[in-house]
């Protein structure tokens, strides 16, 4: 296994690890050829299998069914962890809760475990009555951390929300009723936070506000239009110089003796000469092709139709 992939977890666990399994279990699986072999007990095809399953510590309240493959659904009452914890251990009424849970661990079956919101393989938690947030160890974020509150928390290495339609992602907020009888005062927001981190050690924000597209649309066009502005005043500028120097290359003072007019400065024909030449290579000429990149630029990202454009065509938010 390489460096890279222990930093980055691509640590994969064998397809099958038995050596946890108890001395008995073991003894009986060599005594017998099939077993042995693979033949039988051995997992093909979803047959069964000897694996190491952690024992579990069962609270009175609760209801367990599993089937021996480290599978669980518990019916109870909020516990997050040992008997004591949650709002399940403090006496709590109107705290049921369903944990669904594969993965205990550790795989050994001699030891006893509670719920392991950390280490567990993967869980969904469903609670009347939980501190949600403390239970998965999650940042306040600008949401908060929720407390007793009815909640569903969902963790697993991976997780994916698959819809053959929509998807949407509400918050009901100020006039609605939460579980425990109350108004909502407050309308809050989503936060999507990666890394579970929402601060920074300079002060800043981690957390910050997404642009609406939109809004951002209308912004840099009107950007789009004070820098047409600009443009404009440049080029009229640029061309009241061309003039000027025009007119300086070609000017003349009218002689004392007999009146006769003298002839153009020729340091003030050189000179207007390269300053029309610059201006011309520089600004008047540029201009043309100025105008034409901002006008592909607004059809390019700020036009619906634009092969570029910047707001998403699928995924919406307010």
């Amino acid at each position: 296994m390489s460096i890279l992939d222990k930093l980055f977890g691509k640590v994969k666990a064998p397809l099958q690890d038995t050596s946890k399994n108890s001395l008995s279990v073991q003894r009986a699986t060599q005594a017998s050829p099939d077993q042995a072999a693979g033949l039988v007990y051995g997992g093909l095809n979803n047959d069964p299998i000897t694996e190491p399953i952690p024992q579990y510590t069962t609270a009175q309240c609760e209801k367990i069914i599993s089937n021996n493959t480290n599978a669980w659904i518990v019916l109870g009452r909020d516990r997050p962890n040992n008997l004591a914890s949650g709002y399940g251990g403090m006496g709590s009424t109107g705290a049921g809760s369903i944990d669904l849970v594969v993965g205990r661990r550790p795989l050994d079956p001699k030891i006893y475990v509670d719920p392991n919101f950390r280490s567990d393989a993967a869980r969904i938690h469903i609670s009347q009555r939980t501190d949600v947030d403390k239970n998965f160890n999650l940042v306040a974020g600008s949401v908060g951390a929720a407390e007793a509150r009815s909640a569903i928390g969902m963790k697993a290495d991976e997780v994916r929300i698959v819809a053959r339609s929509g998807i949407k992602l509400v918050t009901e907020g100020r006039g609605a009723t939460n579980s425990q009888g109350g108004d909502i005062k407050t309308t809050h927001g989503i936060d999507l936070i990666a890394g579970n981190y929402d601060g920074r050690a300079d002060g800043r924000k981690q957390l910050q506000p997404i642009p609406r597209g939109l809004e951002v649309v209308d912004c840099l066009l009107e950007m789009m239009g004070l820098i047409d502005e600009l443009a404009a005043m440049v080029a009229t500028n640029s061309n009241s110089l061309v003039k000027t120097n025009i007119n300086l290359a070609q000017h003349f003072h009218i002689s004392p003796f007999m009146g006769a007019p003298t002839t153009p400065s020729p340091t003030a024909a050189v000179l207007a000469t390269s300053q029309n030449t610059q201006l011309f290579a520089k600004c008047v000429g540029p201009m043309y092709t100025h105008r034409i990149n901002t006008q592909t630029f607004r059809v390019n990202y700020l036009n619906p139709a634009g092969s570029n454009w910047i707001c998403s065509r699928y995924n919406n938010t307010n």
